[in-house]
């Protein structure tokens, strides 16, 4: 067991040694406060002594330790009021002022025409695209539709389902399309499609 001792004329408090769990630690201690705020307001006016040892340490009794010690009187406590800490301000979530509505989902962008893997004919190597597009373009947010041909883009800022690309190079190539938002965002992608382009060479000669 642990003993407890006070500065004044308070009744020795002893603490089990198995104390297994923190609450059980905390009663404990909770009692011997007890008991020494007990003890202190009992002898508040009892003489009160104190001197220095050998080894330069503090001690007070209420029994003088050797004849002609020093008696000591303890400064008086000084209560401070609590200070009132102000309640917090609730807190309110901003409303939107601007009234927005959200950004358009588009469920559904398609080409389709020329279909995948066609083949065109086309001297000029104009090449027609027709879209798909659900729901429909939303001009109001500032959304556009991009084509791009071979992962570039050739046409951009289009409002309209439908656009030409011109002296396109004959060959195989690939074709999508974009929806942009009004900060160049890409929104929605199409799938990409292949198409065969076919155009007379300047240098063959056109068959009879």
């Amino acid at each position: 067991m642990h003993k407890f001792f006070a500065p004044f004329d308070v009744p020795t408090y002893y603490l089990p040694m198995n104390i297994n769990t923190t609450s059980q630690l905390k009663k404990y201690l909770r009692s011997a406060s007890l008991l020494l705020l007990l003890g202190s307001g009992i002898n508040a006016h009892a003489e009160l002594y104190k001197w220095v040892d050998d080894e330069g340490n503090i001690n007070y009794s209420d029994q003088p330790p050797f004849k002609g010690a020093e008696q000591h009187t303890p400064s008086e406590i000084t209560e401070i009021p609590a200070v009132a800490v102000p309640a917090k301000p609730k807190t309110t979530t901003q409303k939107n002022t601007n009234n927005r509505p959200a950004e358009t989902i588009y469920s559904q962008l398609s080409i389709t025409s020329p279909t995948q893997d066609q083949t065109i004919r086309d001297n000029s190597g104009n090449i027609t695209i027709n879209l798909s597009m659900s729901p429909a373009l939303n001009l109001s947010q500032g959304h556009s539709i991009t084509l791009l041909l071979d992962s570039q883009p050739v046409q951009k800022n289009l409002t309209g389902t439908s656009a030409t690309l011109n002296n396109i190079d004959r060959g195989t190539h690939q074709i999508s399309a974009i929806i942009k938002n009004k900060q160049g965002k890409i929104i929605k992608q199409s799938s990409t499609i292949t198409v065969h382009l076919h155009r007379h060479s300047a240098l063959k000669p056109k068959p009879l």
